[in-house]
Formats: structure tokens, C-alpha cells, sequence
């Protein structure tokens, strides 16, 4: 996977699939001028394990994000990260779910690139931490978060997306029930956040299925029509929220 960072072909075979200007078959409206992108990912959860000073990385980062800024200074960029941290906070890879988790990732230098325009953290402590408790993995969430939310504020000064996050139905301990409280832990956090004018000002959760789709589960799914406890929590936090929305 290394070679997609630094190999001069795969960075020129990256720029050219031209997501960034492709025009939008019904809207006729290049994606790059499109109102309703909120805006790019440079890559799902991106990692470099042959270089874990996350130095290589953080030249990707750099040279993408300011390649897409330059055919789209509209859209805000960001990287696509889990948040593990790397070499430039090494008190703070306490945090890292485990030792072979920062995969050559630095959430706080890969995220200070002024080409990125807010961090992302994703939350999957049911994959992460195999084998532990319920519990433990609820702990570990609190501290991830709380750790996240500080240094975005404090050492980024970018806000903060918990980008994905979710329980696997095929987790030991695993209930709907269970499934509705830890969404609602990560949803207080965030809105303690946002009612203090913090940098963590939304999540989203992995991820919403219709009816008929059983075939593509990955265990995370949500279908609100069986789990209408989970459309639940899921719709009082958008009304929380959007409390803290200034009127346009």
C-alpha cells in the first residue's frame, strides 16, 4: 500500500480520475460547483504501515489536498482519518487503541496541514480492542473522544467530525438496547461539545440500510424500520443540534 503514497505514477493516476470536475449526469453542474457536496475525502481511512513516523503520509496529505484545492477552492477538504496518533504527540499514543494502531497515521501533524480544513476520527472499538468487554470498549470511547475533541481545539484550532462510528451486530454483548446507549454516549459527547463551543459538532454513524439489502450487512447496519428505538436516538440528536443552527 506504501507505493500509492510516494510512486510518482499511482500520485498522477490518483489526480487524473478527475472526481473533483466530473459533471453530474442529471444536475449538468461539475461536482466541483455542486452546493450540496459537503466536501472531499482525500482517501477512507488511509494508513501507511511501512513508514510509521507518518512523515510519508503527511506528504501525500499536503501535496493531495492542495491539488484538489487548486481545482476546487469552493468545497472544504479533509484527510479521512481514524485519529490514531503518531510521532509528533508520542504522550498521547496512550490513547491508540494498541500499539500496532497509529499505521503510519499522525492525527495531530497530518491534520495541521492548512490544505486540510477539519479532522475526522472514526470509532470501532468492538474491532479495534477484540476480545474485551462491553464495558471496556464503552471506556475506551470516552477517552477517545475526549482526547480527540481536545487536541482539535487545542493543538489543530479545526473543528472535529466523528466521521464514522458504530456497534457490529456480531459483537459479544451485542443487543439493539445496547446498540441505543453507546450511540447516545457518543451523542452526548458531541453535544457537550457543541453546547460548549467546542470543536466536535457532528457524527455520523455506520450506517443506514433499507429494507431488502440483508445480503450487503457488514453487521453495522441500521434499518429504521426494525429499529425504531435506534431512528429514535439517531432523530433526537438532529433536533438537539439543530438548536445550535443559526438561522439562514
Amino acid at each position: 500500500m506504501h507505493h500509492i503514497y510516494v510512486i510518482s505514477l499511482c500520485l498522477h493516476v490518483f489526480v487524473e480520475q478527475r472526481m473533483v470536475t466530473r459533471v453530474n449526469t442529471f444536475m449538468r453542474v461539475a461536482y466541483k460547483d455542486e452546493p450540496s457536496i459537503f466536501a472531499w475525502e482525500l482517501m477512507n481511512e488511509p494508513r501507511a504501515p511501512s513508514d510509521l513516523s507518518g512523515k510519508t503520509m503527511e506528504r501525500w496529505v499536503a501535496s493531495m489536498s492542495a491539488y484538489v484545492k487548486s481545482v476546487d477552492p469552493k468545497h472544504m477538504v479533509e484527510i479521512g482519518m481514524e485519529g490514531f496518533y503518531g510521532e509528533s504527540t508520542p504522550k498521547r499514543k496512550r490513547f491508540n487503541p494498541g500499539k500496532g494502531y497509529t499505521g503510519g497515521t499522525d492525527f495531530v501533524s497530518n491534520n495541521r496541514i492548512p490544505t486540510v480544513d477539519f479532522a475526522t476520527i472514526h470509532i470501532y472499538p468492538d474491532q479495534w480492542l477484540p476480545g474485551s468487554s462491553s464495558q471496556a470498549q464503552v471506556e475506551f470511547t470516552k477517552r477517545w473522544m475526549a482526547s480527540h475533541i481536545e487536541d482539535a481545539g487545542k493543538a489543530l484550532r479545526k473543528p472535529l467530525l466523528v466521521a464514522e462510528f458504530g456497534w457490529s451486530a456480531r459483537s459479544g454483548g451485542y443487543t439493539v438496547a445496547a446498540r441505543d446507549g453507546y450511540f447516545r454516549m457518543v451523542y452526548d459527547a458531541i453535544y457537550a461539545s457543541v453546547k460548549g463551543g467546542g470543536p466536535c459538532a457532528g457524527g455520523l454513524f455506520w450506517h443506514v440500510m433499507a429494507p431488502g439489502m440483508e445480503s450487503w450487512t457488514d453487521g453495522y447496519d441500521v434499518v429504521f424500520e426494525r429499529s425504531p428505538t435506534t431512528a429514535a436516538v439517531v432523530s433526537q440528536e438532529c433536533a438537539k443540534i439543530h438548536r445550535f443552527t443559526p438561522a439562514v
